[in-house]
């Protein structure tokens, strides 16, 4: 067994009841966004200014922006930015583009800023005030929402921005959203199908993936080959950019091999991973259930 806080991070509390928190549909459109007021996990770090990794650059064009806010990291907003920088990168302006939460179209009006100065260390704070979106915008309940915000970030030196937003919600109810982190994919193409990060990457070393899309490609029957492909799902899950911050593609012989044991215990745990079909409800059980898993896929 691998010498690891993970060894423990497989109870079959958490990932049994897992088809609960897939359960989103309700008649009252606010009550997801009251759900996570009541008990939410806490806010990704936004990721550490580096020296040599981030400082000023030109990245002028098209980005998709993804943000995770504190109120359901699994759902985040879409936005497409449109990045004005001179070559030096000196100063930066981004104009934000609401997104249809899932056809990616416009929603909406675009959010428009001037020019901001950009420190030697690449960090900018761009000041939008209180701007407003339709439902289409909002992945977590679907009402209209607006909010009052900076959007903090800094240039990778290797490519993208990434940063947090400070500020709160508005309406539907009036919550603090600092702590909401966001990370960018460059656009040189349809907006369909490219990959969503809403996280600042390691500096250096692979960057995460994006979560899947589809659901485990498990096998009929039971055994070996069920938990190698459940496990596999789970480690794409756990590592990508989407829900654990400190879990970076380097840890994902450990996440791996520790999800195997754990299948080989109790391989009634590939047939619960094997039904699902998004990477969400697993990974948010699974933190829940288990402070060390917890510590291990937020780092705090």
């Amino acid at each position: 067994m691998l010498p690891s806080r993970l060894s423990k991070w497989w109870p079959v509390t958490y990932i049994a009841g897992a088809m609960v928190w897939t359960l989103t549909g309700c008649p009252d459109p606010d009550a997801a966004t009251r759900r996570f007021i009541g008990d939410r996990p806490p806010p990704p770090d936004m990721g550490v200014v580096v020296e040599g990794c981030t400082g000023p650059a030109d990245r002028s064009g098209q980005w998709l922006i993804g943000v995770a806010t504190v109120l359901d990291a699994s759902r985040p907003l879409v936005f497409l930015a449109t990045v004005t920088t001179p070559a030096d990168g000196s100063t930066i302006d981004i104009d934000l583009q609401p997104l249809d939460a899932v056809t990616r179209a416009p929603a909406g009006a675009p959010w428009t800023n001037d020019p901001v100065p950009v420190a030697e260390d690449g960090t900018f704070a761009l000041p939008y005030g209180l701007r407003s979106a339709p439902g289409e915008a909002n992945a977590i309940s679907g009402v209209p929402i607006a909010v009052d915000f900076e959007l903090h970030g800094q240039i990778r030196r290797a490519g993208g921005l990434c940063g947090e937003l400070l500020g709160a919600l508005e309406q539907p109810v009036m919550f603090d959203i600092s702590g909401s982190t966001w990370g960018t994919t460059a656009v040189d193409g349809p907006l369909e199908g490219l990959p969503l990060v809403t996280v600042c990457p390691p500096c250096g070393g692979d960057a995460p993936e994006p979560a899947p899309t589809d659901g485990p490609m498990c096998p009929d029957g039971d055994g070996d080959a069920r938990c190698v492909a459940a496990c596999a799902y789970f480690t794409d899950c756990a590592v990508s950019a989407d829900f654990c911050p400190a879990l970076e593609p380097a840890a994902r012989a450990r996440v791996e091999g520790n999800c195997l044991d754990r299948c080989a215990e109790n391989a009634a745990l590939s047939a619960t991973v094997c039904s699902q079909t998004t990477c969400g409800p697993t990974i948010d059980l699974s933190r829940a259930a288990s402070p060390d898993f917890r510590v291990d896929c937020d780092g705090a």
